[in-house]
């Protein structure tokens, strides 16, 4: 019951919040709403955190549609050791990717 809830269930009630949160937010104050808010890449401090965060999201996010958009050609291909070796490689390097620029971002945040 609680595999169903937590695999089934929750991918649901984040996709309800992200959508209900943004049209609120959209709706409420609607200039907060922006790239420009994000200030991307204002200064080499950020630019250390915001850059490997996105890229390595960037990276994860593709790793896991590519599966999910063609399971059969995945199932194939994963079927190599070699090919899953690099793969799980490759998504162990982007995650940390993703802590570093996270850890850099909160770091500039609290700081």
């Amino acid at each position: 019951m609680l595999n169903v809830f937590t695999f089934v269930g929750l991918p649901y009630i984040a996709l309800f919040v992200l959508i209900v949160g943004s049209i609120v937010r959209f709706r409420s104050n609607r200039f907060s709403y922006t790239a420009l808010s994000s200030q991307f890449l204002e200064s080499k401090r950020l630019m250390w955190g915001s850059t490997p965060w996105h890229i390595g999201l960037g990276v994860v996010f593709v790793g896991h549609l590519v599966p999910f958009l063609f399971p059969s050609v995945w199932h194939a291909l994963a079927s190599h050791p070699i090919f899953l070796m690099t793969v799980e490689t490759l998504g162990f390097l982007a995650g940390l990717l993703c802590v570093a620029g996270l850890v850099v971002l909160l770091a500039r945040r609290l700081l």
